[in-house]
Order: structure tokens, then C-alpha cells, then sequence
């Protein structure tokens, strides 16, 4: 186009590792368009990346992409398919032969239900010597493994009574899934290199702006966590692609560890809830600590009730131990500073830990009737003082 200018812009590297940028025209190499200069960059490196699909021979051009991949078979297809719809012009439209000389040949004008003449004949074309859509089929399950594109049963067209089993099928896509990895894989190595010369950027020419935001929290990063010394490797894999695969794992994970004492159950739960919606950590999740604090503080609530003859049975779900400490607790202290109890009040206290000791016994028998013999010591001796149970 008349308007249109072509601009290039040539890296090249030289001897002593600076990289010398030129730009200019290709209808003009002579000319410079700018004035040739040197990047400043730290890292040294071209100010690009080579995301490669596949390990090939060195060089900046030898390995190739999908679509360099599959043209040879694409045109292999187009060849085939442009064969088959000329022989089927011939077989559709046949020559005629004549076994004598007729006068006005060009009168004759074949079409369904006339009669040729006498000595006319058509031409019979031989078969061809291959099945066009054998081989087309055949060709595109070549080009389908050459890309790893899981074939699930397309290339039955011509064989339909034989069904392809779950069996053959979950093979299919363990195999494809094995090099769809290995593709990530070759692409998460140009993407950290991409995150190097990103990281070194940020080092060089922007070292105020501190703000990050991770998922749903925003925060300051200190001025001492900026430096080079960081190996930067991008976290990705054909399992962290589906986040109902992902999903799936962090039951499982729960299910494998939730009774393992070197697992912290709470993480588990967390590792779950990310997945589902990370808001709801902040709202479901809790303290283990802060949560035996608020049952204690829930259980003390219930002594003003019980003074009154209020009979509180226990809840399912309750942290039965901890909910028969804090009652023995008040009991104690009531009982260290000579404090008369209402009879009915007395006799619903009694009531609540039989009741929580009851429900104690039903997740750990040992330690609710170690619990309970305690308490019976405790009542029967009229200590003062008791062991903590």
C-alpha cells in the first residue's frame, strides 16, 4: 500500500554480549530509521521468548508448531479429496463409445429414462485401486497422534460394529494426557524465562510500587523482599488445569489424611475451600484455640439456667470434654469459696454432667469414665481441691 510503511527492528548480539538494536525499512536497508542503540537491560537478553511446542535441533526456527506439524497432512487430505471428487465427475458423467459411425453426434443428450441409440455404449472406468475415504481416515489419525488429539471413536466411519470399551478409552486418555503434560511442561520452561525478564524489570525501573494482590487479599511487600536471588519457576500441570480434577484430589487428600496426626486437619479443610471459593475460608474457618474459648465461654452461659433448675440437655456436635471442665471448673471455685447452692440448682448441675459425661462416652469411653471417677471423688469426699480431668 501506497501509506504503509514497513518497519523492522533487528536485535543482534555482540561480541562484547550487549544486544544492538537497529531499525529501519526493508524497501530502505540502508537508511535508518532511528539512530542504533543498545538495551539497557539487566538480564542481557532479547527482549522476547521462545515458547517452543516441541525439542527439535538448535536454532531459532527449527521446531515447529501445530499448524507446521500438520500441513503436510492437510495437504495429503486436499490432494485425496480433490482424486475422489474427479473420479466421481468421470463415474458420474461416463464417456460413450460408438461401435459405428452415427451421424449428429452432438444431438445426443443422455439423461434418465432415454434410450441411446443403436451402437452406443458408455464406457465402464475400472475401480480405483485405493478407498478415498480409507485413506483419508487413515491419514487423519496419522496427523491425530502426531499432535496427541485423543481419538474417541471417529475413526470407526468404517468399522461401526465394533465399539471402542471404557477400558480402551480411559487408555486413550492417560496417554494423551501424558503428553499434553509434557507440552505444558516444554511451555512452562518459555514462561519462566518470561517471568525472569519480567522479575528483572520490575528490579530495574519500577522498585516503588510495592502493592500486590493475591487472590482476595491486597497488601504491602517489604522494600528487603525485592532482590535477584529468587529462582522463579511457574507452578502449572495437566491436574491443576481442572479445577474439578483439583477438587476431586483435595477430597480425596481429606479423606486419606483425616485421621493422620502429623496432618493438620484444618489446612486440609482449607485446601478445599480454596478450590470452592476462597472468600469462605475467612467465614467457615476457625482457630482451633479461639473455638475451645468461645464453647467454654458458651458452657459458663448455661450456669445462671442451671441455678435455677433449668434442665440444659447436651447438643451434638459440642465438645463434650472441654464443655465438663468448664462446668467442674465453676463447681471448684464454688466450692473453695463456701458458696451455697439452691437445691434445685445443685441438682440440674448434676443432671448437665451426667448428661455431658453420657455423650462423652460415645466419642471416648476411657477418658469420660476417668472423668467421671474423678467427679465422684470430687463430690463424695467434698474436696476443695481437685485434679484438672
Amino acid at each position: 500500500e501506497r501509506d504503509r510503511i514497513l518497519v523492522w527492528e533487528c536485535y543482534a548480539k555482540q561480541a562484547d554480549g550487549r544486544i544492538l538494536v537497529q531499525t529501519f525499512s526493508p524497501n530502505w536497508p540502508s537508511h535508518d530509521l532511528r539512530e542504533s542503540f543498545h538495551l539497557s537491560y539487566e538480564h542481557g537478553e532479547y527482549p522476547f521468548v521462545d515458547a517452543v511446542y516441541e525439542i527439535k535441533d538448535k536454532g531459532f526456527y527449527s521446531p515447529r508448531g501445530i499448524c507446521e506439524l500438520l500441513f503436510p497432512f492437510e495437504a495429503s487430505l486436499c490432494a485425496t479429496w480433490n482424486h475422489k471428487h474427479d473420479a466421481m465427475a468421470f463415474y458420474n458423467q461416463p464417456a460413450f463409445r460408438l461401435e459405428k459411425e452415427i451421424p449428429n453426434i452432438g444431438n445426443i443428450r443422455p439423461k434418465p429414462g432415454s434410450v441411446l441409440p443403436f451402437g452406443v455404449a458408455p464406457v465402464v472406468n475400472p475401480q480405483p485401486a485405493i478407498s478415498w475415504d480409507q485413506e483419508m481416515v487413515s491419514t487423519r489419525q496419522v496427523a491425530e497422534q502426531r499432535v496427541q488429539n485423543p481419538d474417541y471413536g471417529m475413526g470407526q466411519v468404517l468399522n461401526t460394529k465394533n465399539r471402542r470399551s471404557a477400558t480402551e478409552i480411559e487408555s486413550i486418555n492417560a496417554q494423551a494426557g501424558q503428553n499434553v503434560d509434557l507440552r505444558m511442561r516444554l511451555f512452562r520452561i518459555a514462561l519462566a524465562n518470561l517471568y525472569k525478564q519480567s522479575y528483572s524489570l520490575l528490579l530495574q525501573f519500577d522498585q516503588q510500587d510495592l502493592a500486590f494482590r493475591y487472590m482476595d487479599e491486597s497488601g504491602m511487600l517489604p522494600q528487603q523482599a525485592l532482590h535477584n536471588a529468587y529462582v522463579i519457576e511457574p507452578k502449572g500441570g495437566l491436574d491443576l488445569v481442572s479445577r474439578q480434577m483439583r477438587l476431586q484430589q483435595a477430597v480425596q487428600r481429606k479423606q486419606l489424611f483425616a485421621q493422620s496426626p502429623w496432618i493438620d486437619g484444618v489446612e486440609l479443610d482449607k485446601s478445599i475451600l480454596e478450590l470452592d471459593d476462597p472468600s469462605l475460608i475467612k467465614r467457615l474457618i476457625r482457630d482451633p484455640k479461639i473455638k475451645e474459648q468461645d464453647e467454654a465461654a458458651d458452657e459458663f452461659k448455661t450456669i445462671p439456667a442451671l441455678m435455677l433448675g433449668a434442665p440444659i440437655p447436651p447438643i451434638a456436635g459440642q465438645n463434650y470434654a472441654l464443655r465438663v471442665n468448664a462446668l467442674m471448673a465453676y463447681v471448684q471455685q464454688a466450692a473453695q469459696q463456701n458458696l451455697q447452692m439452691p437445691p434445685g440448682g445443685s441438682e440440674a448441675i448434676m443432671q448437665r454432667l451426667q448428661a455431658l459425661l453420657a455423650a462423652w462416652e460415645q466419642q471416648d469411653a476411657n477418658a469420660a469414665r476417668a472423668a467421671r471417677k474423678q467427679i465422684e471423688d470430687f463430690f463424695s469426699q467434698g474436696q476443695a481441691q481437685a485434679q484438672p480431668l
